[in-house]
């Protein structure tokens, strides 16, 4: 309550360490272990203290919390989409498991929302990856990573630009078919787009065709032909 993190952090982790396995204020004090690392911005073992509360007191109380908290302090080791995302992928793992283990948790709305900004960063990782070839021309392997955008993370703010950018790249080496796909797709996804209607103009109206021939009616029985 002082404020006084170091000193809370030695406290808890002697208490973790005497308590008995199965002693109420166990959990407990791994929560206040763990609230006491996130304070000292040590988040690697903020995490490990409230894992703790996931495998040894899954039925506690603070289960869900902890799992919030677990997922929080990985999100908070992976700030930048350009660096490696291990610790992201961590977080959306263990934000996943709040989701299955505790359904009817009140924080699953706000654990959607940080899913969302951890979807968005490793879409942004995988679309600047894909520029980087893109801008040299290597069309190919910057199409892998914008495939992968689409395909990992549809929602993503970022999928737009990747689906864009995957235009570019398959008219570029003329493959059309795959190309009118994409239009296809991002005119139906981003009806109002601006960019996407200059990108993907709506195709020509087709060639009216004539009226099918009307059916001819086969003779009944008994019936002599015309003569000529």
């Amino acid at each position: 309550q002082r404020g006084k993190w170091d000193d809370a952090a030695m406290g808890f982790e002697k208490l973790t360490l005497d308590l008995a396995p199965r002693d109420t204020l166990a959990a407990r004090s791994f929560w206040y272990l763990g609230l006491s690392h996130q304070h000292q911005h040590d988040y690697q073992l903020a995490a490990q203290a409230f894992n703790r509360i996931f495998e040894s007191f899954p039925d506690d109380s603070l289960m869900d919390h902890a799992l919030f908290e677990e997922a929080r302090s990985y999100q908070s080791m992976w700030t930048r989409s350009d660096r490696d995302g291990s610790f992201g992928d961590a977080a959306l793992a263990t934000y996943s498991s709040l989701m299955t283990y505790r359904p009817d948790s009140r924080l699953i709305p706000e654990a959607k929302k940080e899913m969302a900004k951890l979807e968005e960063m490793f879409a942004e990782k995988s679309y600047e990856t894909g520029m980087y070839y893109f801008r040299d021309k290597a069309y190919d392997p910057a199409m892998i990573y914008y495939k992968q955008v689409l395909e990992s993370w549809p929602d993503a703010p970022t999928a737009r630009a990747a689906a864009l950018r995957l235009l570019e790249a398959y008219r570029a080496i003329r493959y059309t078919e795959e190309a009118n796909d994409v239009c296809a797709s991002l005119r139906t996804k981003y009806p109002s787009d601006a960019e996407v209607a200059t990108a993907c103009p709506p195709p020509p109206p087709s060639a009216a065709k004539p009226p099918p021939a009307p059916p001819v009616k086969p003779p009944t029985a008994g019936a002599r032909p015309t003569a000529r």
